[in-house]
């Protein structure tokens, strides 16, 4: 709990610590659309980048796959989820659309929760941030994540 609560900077303990402190916030707000973008922003704390190459739904949707499934096309079906409600964000935040259902509020939680558990479950949270990134980059190659501790986590 100290790499999380006491965190360094630059360690993915403080990432975590950032992304549990969006999702109680997001848990916290009545309103839906507040909530989806706290979700989002748990999301973002866990798995952006420094890289200004790549568009950070990008980053985060190969990032997220790759923590969350081992197989080819789990990861692309859970890479099209985000960036489909990426999409939603999007028009949240830049047209004021304000038309979230309870479903895509739901589903946003439920993969930032499993996110979170995974990543305090499987990594050191004493590592840094540009570690973490590495570890992520090379799963994205179709690599599985923590080989290792595959399968003590349910999805």
């Amino acid at each position: 709990m100290d790499h999380i609560f006491e965190a360094r900077k630059q360690k993915i303990g403080e990432r975590v610590r950032q992304a549990l402190g969006w999702l109680a916030r997001g848990r916290q707000s009545s309103d839906r659309a507040d909530r989806f973008l706290h979700f989002f922003t748990a999301i973002e704390a866990l798995l952006s980048s420094d890289d200004r190459n790549t568009p950070i739904i990008q980053n985060i949707a190969r990032n997220a796959a790759s923590i969350l499934d081992d197989t080819p096309v789990g990861r692309e079906n859970i890479a099209k989820t985000l960036k489909d409600l990426y999409s939603t964000r999007s028009k949240l935040v830049h047209t004021g659309s304000r038309n979230i259902g309870d479903d895509q509020v739901s589903e946003l939680e439920n993969i930032a929760h499993i996110l979170c558990w995974h990543i305090i479950d499987r990594t050191d949270l004493s590592i840094t941030v540009q570690e973490f990134q590495e570890s992520l980059q090379k799963s994205s190659y179709g690599l599985p994540w923590k080989e290792e501790e595959k399968g003590r986590i349910p999805v």
